[in-house]
């Protein structure tokens, strides 16, 4: 047996330069706090619990690229990204490119500030037993890549 699907879209057009409709979704503006948005796939006893992907359209256009995903705090708002966990393990992070004949880069970079900027902590968990490695390593290639740590 299965629940329902529920599905929400916009329209497509096939008129010359149109353009499909867009879907907002939002809460309310409060002089306190305003309502939370929550987006989450069900629990499963026995199986793989569902995704959740944010992805965006292509570009069949040579001279246009695909849409891009935007994930932004305001102000003060902070954006944080946290695994999954069960009684024995959380689930791994992955940060990646796709595959391509020129993959794109990955850039982790603190704001431009007029005062400070912010810092950049890479570290590994505290354990018990033992706490992972960290690792830096440029890929395999005719001609790999290089590490360099530069300050100033």
């Amino acid at each position: 047996l299965r629940s329902g699907d529920v599905s929400i879209s916009s329209g497509d057009t096939t008129n010359d330069l149109g353009e499909s409709g867009k879907i907002s979704v939002q809460t309310g503006f409060a002089v306190g706090k305003s309502g939370d948005i929550s987006l989450a796939s069900g629990d499963s006893e026995e199986g793989t619990a569902g995704s959740i992907l944010f992805q965006v359209g292509n570009s069949i256009s040579k001279s246009a690229t695909g849409g891009t995903v935007v994930l932004g705090g305001t102000e003060n708002g902070e954006i944080t990204f946290r695994t999954g966990q069960n009684p024995h393990q959380s689930g791994d992070l992955s940060l990646l490119t796709s595959k391509a004949p020129n993959s794109g880069g990955i850039m982790l970079s603190s704001g431009e500030a007029s005062m400070n900027s912010g810092d950049i902590l890479l570290q590994t968990g505290i354990a018990v037993d033992s706490s992972g490695s960290l690792i830096l390593s440029t890929g395999n290639a005719a001609e790999s890549g290089a590490i360099r740590i530069n300050a100033g």
